[in-house]
């Protein structure tokens, strides 16, 4: 019986490229600074402006998926708003308040091998400071996304859906 040829042996097809660990890694950190740095250059009117677009899109969600009565019918129901928060590159405080610290980790905890391998430095985000993403995003995204979820869509629910009050005489 022949005996079959190794995994190792065997020649790896030229279409499939493997890319090493250390440069997805790379990748992927570039790509945390770059989310993260663009969040905390954000200025405080814009930051609010899209907390509050956001957060209309989430509520949306959360009351339409009330309307539905299966689990499909749920998930159909969100998908396109929070689709359409998301693509639309809108703020949300609780998102933002995983991504800023992620790219203020990568940016204060990389080693020289990362960035001179990148070819970035650290002086490339200087906009990502921890007073920067407190101040300039989270309080501001955080206060767009309160008025976004409480005035634009809960003040426009109670409106909608208000009853007259009745005297103590029931008229």
């Amino acid at each position: 019986m022949p005996a079959t040829p190794s995994v190792q042996s065997q020649p790896r097809s030229s279409c499939t490229p493997r890319a090493s660990t250390s440069s997805v890694t790379a990748r992927w950190a570039l790509n945390a600074l770059a989310i993260a740095n663009t969040k905390a250059s954000l200025g405080w009117g814009q930051a609010v402006a899209l907390g509050v677009l956001c957060n209309a899109l989430v509520c949306l969600a959360i009351w339409l998926s009330y309307s539905a009565r299966s689990l499909t019918d749920k998930f159909f129901a969100v998908l396109l708003p929070i689709s359409a928060f998301v693509a639309a590159g809108f703020e949300h405080s609780i998102a933002n308040m995983y991504f800023l610290p992620l790219g203020l980790f990568v940016k204060s905890g990389a080693s020289d091998a990362f960035w001179h391998a990148t070819g970035a430095s650290a002086r490339d985000y200087g906009n990502l400071t921890w007073s920067r993403a407190a101040l300039d995003n989270i309080a501001p995204v955080t206060l767009g996304n309160i008025f976004g979820g409480a005035v634009m869509v809960g003040l426009v629910y109670w409106l909608v859906y208000r009853r007259p009050v009745r005297d103590e005489a029931g008229s």
